[in-house]
């Protein structure tokens, strides 16, 4: 399958058999951890599971795609502005269909600074799935026109997200869980909006997939 997703993520770990199982192909397309770019490793480092978890998720809806890991997070889920409109340039660098945004932040005097970058992403027809809303507010850039926005509804089964469209903003509802894990209660699992995020690329991922696998008319 030629399908790329970048993942903007803490990592992925290629061996986890969540990733190894489901076929897919692991590319290393920039490390902004350290809030700056630095040569990508091989593997990135992945050291609290939250981008593997994610790459789980969206292999699960989707398996067999190439997905391109871009390491925002180092050992917690943070990340500066600069660095994540840098990682939004290398994702978009990489020339993917999608781009997975685990993140959304409520501070609006970001959008200045994140419009430009995803104008560009959006110009060039590649979808970007991001957090519409964070703790119950507006969260950027999954607000922006045309960003494929993503809400929680713990009610949508994990492959069935909700799609709605007004004004030129597009929301999605989505399960807020990851697949689940043998032993392991959802509950305690990781969970939130950045998995319903995951969920709802590895369903877009999907169509994306069967659309390509039709012959031409």
């Amino acid at each position: 399958m030629n399908l790329k997703v970048a993942l903007l993520d803490s990592g992925i770990a290629p061996t986890h058999p969540h990733i190894r199982d489901r076929g897919g192909k692991i590319e290393w397309a920039g490390d902004w951890a350290s809030g700056v770019l630095s040569k990508p490793r091989e593997p990135h480092a992945d050291e609290i599971g939250h981008g593997t978890a994610a790459a789980a998720a969206i292999l699960d809806l989707c398996p067999g795609l190439t997905l391109l890991s871009v390491r925002i997070f180092g050992s917690t889920p943070r990340t500066s502005p600069s660095a994540l409109a840098g990682a939004l340039r290398a994702a978009f660098e990489a020339r993917p269909r999608i781009i997975n945004l685990s993140l959304g932040s409520v501070d609006a005097r970001l959008v200045p600074a994140l419009a430009s970058v995803v104008e560009t992403i959006l110009e060039a027809g590649i979808l970007l799935v991001a957090p519409a809303e964070v703790r119950g507010l507006a969260a950027w850039p999954g607000s922006l026109p045309g960003v494929q926005g993503v809400l929680v509804d713990p009610h949508c089964p994990r492959d069935q997200p909700r799609r709605e469209e007004s004004s030129g903003r597009i929301r999605y509802w989505a399960s807020p869980y990851p697949r689940d894990v043998d032993g392991l209660p959802r509950e305690r699992n990781f969970h939130g909006p950045s998995f319903a995020c995951a969920n709802v690329t590895g369903f877009l991922a999907r169509a994306l997939a069967a659309q390509d696998a039709l012959p031409p008319p």
